[in-house]
């Protein structure tokens, strides 16, 4: 159950941040929110300049990439944070 509504929260996570990226058409994601427990924020992760590239056709490439990166960052730091709160 509870790896449920965590694997809820990273694809909302996912997909706010890709309409950050689509609203603002900026590259670079300034804060995610990783894990929250009862409503309350247990841990945050920050990924700052991430992408700061200007062509356009190079922008959509690594956007491309970094949709499929994102989900394994994310539960790589939820995994993280499991092991050091153990």
């Amino acid at each position: 159950m509870w790896e449920l509504s965590q694997f809820i929260i990273a694809k909302r996570t996912i997909q706010r941040c890709i309409f950050y990226f689509k609203r603002l058409n900026l590259w670079e994601l300034s804060q995610i929110t990783i894990l929250r427990i009862n409503s309350k924020i247990v841990g945050t992760h920050t990924f700052r300049k991430f992408f700061l590239v200007r062509q356009t056709h190079v922008k959509e490439f690594f956007f491309e990439i970094f949709k499929r990166i994102l989900p394994i960052i994310i539960v790589f730091v939820i995994q993280r944070k499991l092991l050091d709160e153990m």
